[in-house]
């Protein structure tokens, strides 16, 4: 089998690895989904393989087997394998920040698809769909999420996709590419209105202090930092769900 790769248009694949003992190396069921996932015309030029706490999979030889195969169907694509660590917002954290490297290498619009197999650790599943539910706040980053694929893993290695419906948003709100914006200036250590306000200015555009200061009580509002101190002296830090869009 050969595939087509489309250079225009970038597709990053998440994946978690499946757990459940296959007449397969971990490697060859990859290679299979690969296949899979390319009939379904979503050619991936990016792989993310989340690797389990307790998974004892030899990383180095397992990347390279799926990229000669990878070579072999003609799809150059690269691997990066991202370990979870049982903390929720650590491990979606280092999912979000590989895509978002996978983003700024690519300069291009990124598409990215999750694909679950069904017999995958169920935490590391979570991080999936909590991680796909960030990354709609990413759309301010030119990324956007494309959907789910369901592999189902039988006992034989053989894998049948399915699409599922793309997870809601961890919080009700959109968020506006201004109060993104701060929010990551507040997720890069700026703690002060007036920090927070210097550094919008020289990053992305002229606004007022008071400006600034409205997104930031949005921001509150909606969760995502808290504030302390008293009046004037106020400092301005991301909450758990702040960190997981942001930190």
């Amino acid at each position: 089998m050969s595939v087509q790769s489309s250079a225009d248009k970038p597709y990053a694949h998440v994946l978690v690895m499946p757990t459940s003992r296959v007449p397969m190396s971990k490697a060859s069921v990859y290679n299979r989904a690969l296949v899979e996932i390319a009939q379904w015309s979503l050619v991936p030029r990016y792989l993310i393989l989340v690797k389990p706490q307790d998974s004892q999979i030899d990383v180095e030889k397992a990347t390279e087997e799926i990229m000669n195969f990878a070579r072999q169907i003609n799809l150059p694509v690269k691997i990066q394998i991202i370990s979870v660590e049982a903390n929720m917002v650590d491990d979606v954290v280092s999912v979000r920040r590989a895509i978002l490297n996978i983003k700024q290498a690519s300069k291009a619009h990124l598409r990215v698809f999750f694909a679950l197999f069904d017999n995958a650790d169920n935490w590391s599943s979570l991080v999936l769909l909590t991680t796909a539910s960030v990354i709609r706040f990413l759309v301010w980053e030119d990324i956007s999420l494309e959907g789910f694929l369901y592999l189902h893993l039988d006992n034989t290695g053989v894998i049948t996709p399915q699409r599922l419906v793309s997870p809601s948003l961890i919080v009700p709100e959109k968020l506006s590419k201004l109060a993104y914006n701060v929010l990551k200036i507040v997720a890069s250590g700026a703690d002060t209105a007036k920090e927070i306000h210097k550094k919008y200015v020289k990053e992305y555009e002229k606004v007022s202090r008071r400006f600034i200061i409205k997104e930031l009580n949005r921001l509150i509002k909606a969760g995502l930092i808290e504030r302390s101190g008293v009046a004037n002296n106020y400092t301005y830090s991301l909450t758990e769900l702040g960190r997981l869009i942001a930190g």
